[in-house]
Formats: structure tokens, C-alpha cells, sequence
């Protein structure tokens, strides 16, 4: 507050209302989770921001757009500044895993002949970044054939719901030879 008073004694008197803003606005992404693996290019973000003193914020990205994503870890970030120059910030990491998993049945070989009614199935799976990929057929499962060619396929799917399959044909053969004599 300022007050003046002039020779005639007449005092005039003018105030102003300062405040001192030194707290950073709240910013919390609510979407996409923390940690999330998609096989997407994209991605939507969603955040909440608040401050003490202000109502409208200058942020980093607009509320509810969506976000490239290179393949591998994408660190997305959202910051808003309030009018007295404070920024807040909060950043979510996210894995695009565009990639397959590459599965190899090695037993049985493909092609090969038996006159079993089963075989055992045996394989390998590797991902390039999920560790344990789920499989619809468990390592070294039994898998009964019919007589004639069959297919057996093994499907594995990674984390960002890439699949990756391999396929043999095992022949059941159940007749006897011919012999003549």
C-alpha cells in the first residue's frame, strides 16, 4: 500500500495484492500405465494437472492426443508451467515391441514317418525382449497323430501380443509293408 498526500492536504492511497507462486503445478499421467508393453505405434497420454494458484496451465502436450512410438523403450513426458514460471512434470515409460517371437520345433523333425500314435513335441522360443513368452502347447507335451500327415503347430505369443509360430508334418504310417515273394 502506497499513500501520498499533497500540499493541499488531500491524500490519495493505492494498495496491491502480491502473491509469491513458488510451487511447481501437479502432474500425474494417467494413461498409459507405467511399464506398459504394446506392439502399437501409438499411444494415447492422458494427464491430470493442477496447480495452487492457477486455473489454466501452459503444458507440453495437448490432454487426450496420441504419442508415436519408436520401437523399444519411448519415455513420454508431460510438463506444465504456471503463470509465475513453475513447472511440473511427470514422465511414464513405454516398450513398443514390434517383433515376434521365434519359435523352433525340434523334435520331431518335419517330414518324419513313425507308427506311433504319439509323438512328443519339443521347441525353443526367444523374444527379443519378453523373457517368457506364453505358448498353447507346453514344452515336450505329448501330441496324439492320426494316420496319414499331420500338422502340429506351435504358436507363442510375447507381452505386446505378437505371435510367432512353427509347423512340422509328422506322417503316422500304421500299414505293414507288402512283401512278395
Amino acid at each position: 500500500t502506497v499513500s501520498c498526500t499533497d500540499d493541499a492536504g488531500n491524500t490519495g492511497t493505492a494498495s496491491v495484492t502480491v502473491i509469491r507462486d513458488n510451487t511447481n503445478p501437479v502432474v500425474s499421467i494417467t494413461s498409459p500405465s507405467n511399464g506398459l508393453v504394446t506392439s502399437a505405434s501409438s499411444v494415447n497420454v492422458a494427464f491430470t494437472a493442477t496447480d495452487n494458484q492457477d486455473s489454466s496451465l501452459d503444458c507440453t502436450r495437448v490432454n487426450n492426443t496420441s504419442a508415436t512410438l519408436d520401437p523399444g523403450s519411448n519415455d513420454i513426458t508431460v510438463a506444465c508451467t504456471d503463470n509465475a514460471g513453475n513447472t511440473g512434470s511427470a514422465t511414464v515409460t513405454v516398450v513398443r515391441d514390434a517383433v515376434a517371437p521365434v519359435v523352433t520345433i525340434t523334435s520331431p523333425a518335419d517330414g518324419a514317418i513313425t507308427s506311433a500314435a504319439s509323438v512328443a513335441v519339443s521347441y525353443s522360443v526367444s523374444d527379443d525382449l519378453d523373457s517368457s513368452p506364453t505358448c498353447d502347447l507346453a514344452d515336450g507335451a505329448s501330441v496324439s497323430l492320426n494316420p496319414g500327415p499331420n500338422t502340429i503347430t506351435v504358436t507363442c505369443d510375447d507381452d505386446a501380443g505378437n505371435s510367432g509360430t512353427d509347423t512340422v508334418t509328422v506322417i503316422r504310417d500304421t500299414g505293414a509293408p507288402v512283401v512278395t515273394i
